[in-house]
């Protein structure tokens, strides 16, 4: 995508593409956050531009996060419709509106008041945290990323590393695998009888609540079949 200055990852919660092919998400994901930590700058002017009004907000407010201040750039003058007609300029490539998205072929789309041009990576093939490990776009597609990037995990770095080791995403030297007692593997299943318990529930208050019990209930069913699995697994070990 040479006409994009910039190529960046999304926080968007599912795909705008069929899953299955490199090409760019919607301009509409940009109303979810961009997320600087998978990102291509171009050394072109625009881009070089934009990284100097960028550089410069984050030097006239030392609290603002990099990635919130990106995001701001990003949706300067962007609108989900139109309010006036599209006029297409001399060559015909690009749609310009004063209040609406200014879109180029390839799903590529000006940010900044129009300053540089961006296109948002698929998150199949570039994945965050809760694409991959939570609702398993890339596995779903029959995919393998280009990238996981390991957002919305807990627990810090070592959230991180147990998170991609699960996955078999992570290289330990051997002498990680050769404890003296071995360990323990499984595959672990879900008893459809856990599942079922929870068709029909209402949809719990956000945080739950103690109150919440026919859900809490049912959650707890499956903990204890999973946990069951675990105890047998170590006792026949």
């Amino acid at each position: 995508y040479p006409e994009a200055d910039v190529l960046c990852s999304s926080d968007v919660t599912g795909p705008t593409t069929d899953g299955a092919t490199e090409e760019l998400e919607l301009p509409e994901v940009s109303h979810s956050a961009a997320n600087i930590g998978m990102m291509l700058v171009r050394s072109t002017d625009a881009a070089k531009g934009l990284v100097e009004v960028w550089l410069q907000m984050l030097l006239d407010d030392k609290e603002m996060w990099d990635q919130n201040g990106f995001n701001m750039l990003v949706r300067r003058n962007l609108h989900t419709h139109h309010t006036q007609p599209a006029v297409a300029t001399k060559d015909g490539d690009v749609l310009e509106c004063p209040t609406c998205r200014m879109i180029l072929p390839n799903r590529v789309f000006y940010i900044n008041n129009g300053g540089a041009t961006l296109g948002m990576l698929p998150i199949t093939f570039f994945s965050g945290g809760h694409h991959y490990f939570v609702s398993r776009i890339p596995q779903t597609a029959g995919v393998v990323p280009y990238i996981v990037h390991t957002t919305f995990q807990y627990s810090g770095l070592e959230g991180k590393r147990h998170r991609l080791r699960e996955a078999g995403l992570w290289l330990d030297p051997p002498e990680y695998y050769n404890h003296p007692r071995g360990y323990v593997t499984y595959e672990p299943l879900l008893p459809k009888a856990a599942v079922a318990v929870f068709e029909g529930l209402a949809v719990p208050s956000a945080p739950l609540t103690v109150n919440d019990t026919e859900v809490l209930a049912a959650h707890f069913l499956l903990v204890r079949a999973q946990l069951l699995q675990l105890r047998q697994a170590v006792h026949l070990a």
